[in-house]
């Protein structure tokens, strides 16, 4: 496990300077992205139970909607594979191999879950309008 000597001198002040294409965990790009995420996360919230409760049949604009927010969610698959994590010493651990197990072990699963565009194959299902078994 790597860990970023400088954070453990400094305080965990200063951030990578050794490992490349980190994501970083404060500055202005990070307070971007968390606003960013924060307004699709709310979108989601109200979005989704509303489709639910409302659509019948999705339209291809709901759908090509569902794929935007997918791909947001599949950028936040990235950045967290490649955000740094501290450990229980408040040391900054830059390992990708640890960061990536840690991630794998948590809430990855769910996150994949996520990616599946149910919207894209309840609109081509061809008898899904004609179908028998709805109730």
């Amino acid at each position: 496990m790597k860990q970023n000597e400088e954070s453990e001198l400094k305080g965990n002040l200063k951030i990578l300077t050794k490992e490349k294409y980190m994501f970083p965990i404060i500055g202005p790009v990070n307070i971007f992205y968390n606003f960013f995420y924060l307004f699709h996360k709310l979108t989601t919230v109200v979005y989704i139970p509303f489709k639910a409760a409302f659509e019948q049949e999705p339209t291809w604009g709901s759908v090509y909607f569902d794929f935007y927010l997918d791909l947001i969610f599949f950028i936040d698959i990235v950045i967290i594979f490649n955000m740094p994590l501290y450990d229980k010493k408040s040391r900054l651990i830059t390992d990708r191999k640890f960061i990536s197990m840690r991630y794998i072990k948590s809430w990855f699963i769910f996150d994949l879950i996520v990616l599946l565009p149910l919207s894209y194959f309840r609109k081509i299902s061809v008898d899904w309008p004609n179908s028998k078994d709805d109730m």
